[in-house]
């Protein structure tokens, strides 16, 4: 499996605009190192500050990125896979337009390629048991991306991903997309020129496992996509590409013999005409289970036939061969061993072998009978060949009793409509589901209860089923219900909650929180911290049990004055509403129903956001502002350190000449997005009894009093100065 792919137009790449190590992205993504380059980008790995956690950055090269057309249809595509959310699909997280550059955020698999993990495995192909996983996960991906009219157009091993547990994942969907059949056709016509000129080359496809339309710039659909999953299958089984093979993929298995299912399902993959090869990717799918699920008889009579052609005439033939023949093939009888065998044939031996076309059958029938299983199509028939004489036959399909008779007896007709008998229903549970999930099947919904169980009337075959959760992506699938089976799993994939909440206030003001994930860390300080002043600061271990959301500046001016009408604060004269709110009061903030807490849960109940507004309690306070580190501030400083003052400058507003407190967002954020957790205005608290206390120091306050661990308790009627302020903390309550 070493050979390279063939681009038809290699991807443009110049050093200009690429992006270095060390770069932050949109204040969010750091890049880390490149990784490669996709279908019409540069893919970097990059770091998620915030959650503190790899994701891919693909970038649009520089030369598109300045075209309005490429961004354009760059931001469309990026929107579409933004709701296209599956398990074997590469998930975008997020889309950006800044400084001149457009970049999609994905998820980072770690397995590297199918191309790296076959290698890593011999190179020479895999067992068909392992080709077949791999490519059932692929196509049910692609069903899921035709669903939603996106084409691949570039589908090959190096766009498929594998986890490090082996689940594959499709990879660069949509960015060949992005220029349409108009661009495609234009950049393969201007494809000779690239010597003269580089600045218009874009990927248009690798020319091995693109599908005949593709190549010739017309329009292409789902089909060039299965297309390439024939080849794709081909080269997982032999290790090779079908373009120069001498022989059909059972030849060159790893493992010898497989059944020549295989051949078949390539060979209509890869018909030229569209409209001979599989419909959809559902139909490929259950060609390539019921391939996975066949064994090698069949092999010893597809080779002769292809001996008597000769090697390259077979190839030939092998690749036009239609989906169903057209006249019976011959087949000769097994020859007789042992002592009494005569080299004189039998009259049963030269009778000929006869084509059966059985009809009325369920479809995913399957039909075994001489030694092969031969499955049912859609319309309910099935036509294969049987050597002469009579051979015990059975039929089997899902929801029906299981069909024995014989087939092949002297004057049977070789064309029969068979009527299987339905089973009847039996109640069956769908289970892993999410409480009060809503579920329907065959048109009938009902609701999971308590433990994500609904229960329903069903016979054994093929269950189309959806489902509904709030907080879940939906559930839309298959699931096959065998003879004796009362329960199926119906999972259910979470959807990540929300890494920013941002609330709308009267007069369109925003108020925006941000995620912070439970944890543990150490809170106070410990008693050799330089500038300690309390001995209330002792160390302990705290735990954070739930996640939470907190403000990511703290209240300004405009914000309290949305919600409250007067505005308190001492440098409202300043006439800056950026500025944060101060001479603010603990009761003015925690009255039942007339505080800002109390109005602010008044708008998220008919903005219907599941959080409820609260001010946060000490231990919550203290590790967001820490966030991670473990020095007396939060930047890595220290009071023993002479340079520190200078340091804490550029992250904090202390007392350094000051008259007032400074708008917010004007210093950058700690590592977890959060601002001003050091001075400008002290933050009102809930202590553990639930009592005030103030924490992060002010604008008139010494570095000691700003350090992470600096607290100062305070009775509820404190009369309030100019140095008190307040954060909120938005608590999900559906989680």
């Amino acid at each position: 499996m070493s050979q390279p792919d063939k681009t038809v137009v290699q991807p443009l790449r110049s050093e200009e605009g690429l992006l270095a190590p060390g770069l932050v992205l949109g204040g969010k993504y750091r890049i880390e190192r490149e990784l490669g380059q996709g279908g019409m980008g540069i893919v970097y790995l990059a770091i998620h500050l915030a959650l503190r956690r790899p994701v891919a950055v693909k970038l649009l090269p520089p030369v598109l990125a300045a075209q309005p057309a490429f961004v354009s249809r760059f931001r469309r595509e990026a929107e579409t896979l933004a709701r296209l959310r599956h398990r074997h699909i590469v998930s975008v997280t997020d889309y950006a337009e800044e400084e001149g550059r457009c970049y999609l955020v994905l998820d980072y698999i770690e397995g590297g390629t199918l191309e790296e993990y076959c290698k890593t495995r011999g190179g020479e192909g895999l067992p068909p048991q392992d080709a077949a996983r791999i490519l059932a996960e692929v196509l049910t991906g692609l069903a899921e991306a035709h669903r939603a009219t996106i084409v691949h157009r570039d589908l090959k091993p190096a766009n498929i991903l594998m986890e490090k547990s082996g689940e594959a994942k499709i990879s660069d969907f949509g960015l060949a997309r992005v220029m349409g059949e108009d661009f495609q056709r234009a950049l393969i016509e201007r494809s000779s020129s690239l010597a003269q000129s580089q600045a218009t080359s874009a990927y248009v496809g690798t020319a091995d496992y693109m599908a005949p339309e593709v190549k010739d710039g017309r329009m292409a659909d789902g089909r060039a996509d299965l297309y390439a999953m024939g080849v794709i299958a081909y080269w997982l089984i032999t290790g090779k590409r079908p373009g120069a093979m001498a022989a059909p993929a059972s030849s060159h298995a790893k493992g010898a013999r497989i059944s020549p299912l295989w051949d078949k399902l390539i060979a209509r993959a890869l018909v030229e005409e569209p409209a001979k090869r599989f419909a959809t990717a559902e139909e490929m799918l259950a060609a390539v289970q019921a391939a996975s699920k066949a064994g090698p008889a069949g092999n010893r009579l597809l080779w002769p036939a292809l001996a008597a052609l000769g090697l390259a005439g077979a190839a030939a033939a092998f690749w036009a061969w239609p989906a169903r023949p057209s006249a019976p093939v011959p087949v000769a009888a097994p020859a007789r061993t042992g002592p009494s065998a005569s080299a004189v044939p039998t009259a049963a031996q030269a009778e000929p072998a006869r084509v059966f076309q059985l009809a009325h059958l369920p479809a995913k029938a399957e039909v075994r009978v001489a030694g092969g299983v031969h499955r049912v199509d859609a319309g309910g028939q099935a036509e294969f060949t049987l050597p002469p004489g009579e051979h015990p036959a059975s039929i089997v399909a899902p929801g029906h009793a299981t069909w024995r008779g014989a087939l092949g007896a002297t004057g049977q007709p070789t064309t029969l409509a068979i009527e299987l008998t339905p089973l009847p229903p039996r109640s069956v549970k769908i289970t892993s589901l999410p409480a009060a999930a809503k579920v329907t099947i065959g048109g009938i919904t009902k609701t999971a209860d308590a433990d994500g169980t609904a229960s329903f009337d069903l016979v054994p075959g093929s269950i189309a089923i959806t489902a509904d959760a709030r907080r879940y992506q939906p559930y839309a699938g298959t699931l096959d219900l065998s003879d004796g089976a009362t329960e199926l799993k119906a999972v259910m994939e979470k959807i990540p909650p929300p890494v920013e909440i941002t609330v709308t206030l009267p007069g369109g003001l925003q108020l925006v929180a941000r995620r912070v994930e439970p944890g543990e860390f150490t809170a106070g300080s410990p008693p050799g911290e330089t500038g300690r002043q309390r001995s209330d600061e002792t160390a302990v271990h705290a735990v954070i049990e739930q996640a939470f959301y907190l403000g990511v500046d703290e209240i300004t001016q405009a914000q309290w004055a949305a919600l409250m009408g007067a505005n308190p604060s001492a440098s409202r004269a300043l006439r800056d509403g950026n500025r944060p709110v101060e001479q603010v009061s603990w009761a003015q903030l925690t009255q039942k129903d007339t505080g800002y807490l109390a109005r602010l849960n008044t708008v998220l109940r008919e903005a219907e956001l599941a959080y409820r507004a609260d001010l946060p309690t000490e231990r919550e306070w203290e590790y967001a502002c820490r966030a991670g580190s473990k020095t007396a501030f939060s930047n890595g400083s220290d009071l023993s350190d002479p340079k520190a003052e200078t340091a804490l400058a550029t992250i904090a507003v202390f007392r350094r000449g000051e008259s007032a407190p400074q708008p917010v967002g004007t210093r950058p954020p700690n590592a977890w997005g959060l601002r001003d957790m050091h001075g400008n205005v002290a933050e009102w608290t809930r202590s553990a009894r639930g009592t005030p206390v103030l924490r992060g120091g002010h604008w008139r306050a010494p570095l000691a009093y700003i350090r992470s661990a600096a607290r100062v308790e305070m009775s509820s009627d404190a009369r309030p100065d100019d140095t008190m302020g307040f954060r909120i903390v938005l608590r999900p309550t559906d989680e």
